[in-house]
């Protein structure tokens, strides 16, 4: 059929076949890897700035918000959706450099979930045919 056995080609397979199973678990897993990420980077890097320079309002605020990871996991999601409450926000710079990939990844887990949501409310031949017969059928009695 002159087509090549890649993992692409199977990966473009099971998205066809499963495109919300395979959405949902795309956005599981960045959501855990980057927040994971993140709270390593955000808390972590406020302990070590606080030890060496003393205290600061950054890193103390950066330790408070971080102080658990469901919050990375929060400010993750939140910046993935492109919603952007302000209620968290990353304070180093590397940090903010993962937000920003996050929203990156997070936008185009969004368009690929609007596409597979338009793909499976598309109509294909034979249900376009039986569609417009029912609404002619319908509208004679209207």
């Amino acid at each position: 059929m002159n087509t090549s056995s890649s993992v692409s080609f199977g990966l473009k397979s099971y998205l066809k076949m499963k495109p919300l199973y395979s959405l949902l678990s795309g956005v599981t897993f960045l959501t855990f890897f980057f927040g994971t990420a993140i709270y390593i980077v955000e808390y972590y890097n406020s302990n070590l700035v606080k030890i060496m320079n003393g205290y600061s309002y950054w890193s103390i605020n950066s330790m408070i918000a971080f102080a658990e990871i469901y919050n990375s996991f929060w400010l993750v999601l939140i910046t993935m959706t492109t919603v952007g409450y302000g209620d968290l926000y990353p304070t180093n710079y590397f940090g903010r450099v993962l937000a920003i990939i996050s929203c990156i990844f997070g936008t185009f887990f969004l368009s690929l979930l609007v596409v597979f949501l338009n793909n499976v409310i598309t109509f294909d031949e034979l249900e376009k045919t039986v569609n417009n017969i029912l609404k002619s059928f319908y509208m004679g009695f209207i």
